[in-house]
């Protein structure tokens, strides 16, 4: 993330407030959801539509990390949990 991306972050909070901006990624979440949910039953899903529901849900998932100051702790959890599903599905160790 760039310092303008932190800047960005902080001025939507600023002027929209944390609640919304909180809204705003539920709503993304939504919409990613359902192009993958159209994506399952069948119906065409454009890959134009696919990266551009993908790149909200991850703008707005970096501005939660901001919000909640928990960089740090997301980044271990991803570690450790890619660590655990390539032991799992390469290994096949199952715990």
């Amino acid at each position: 993330m760039t310092k303008i991306d932190k800047v960005t972050y902080e001025a939507l909070e600023e002027k929209y407030g944390r609640p919304h901006q909180v809204t705003v990624c539920i709503e993304e979440l939504a919409e990613l959801t359902k192009a993958l949910t159209k994506y399952l039953r069948n119906k065409e899903t454009h890959p134009m539509i696919m990266i551009e529901e993908i790149a909200d849900v991850e703008i707005c998932l970096a501005q939660m990390k901001i919000f909640f100051d928990i960089r740090g702790g997301v980044n271990f959890f991803k570690d450790f949990k890619m660590k655990r599903l390539q032991k799992f599905y390469i290994e096949g160790d199952l715990r």
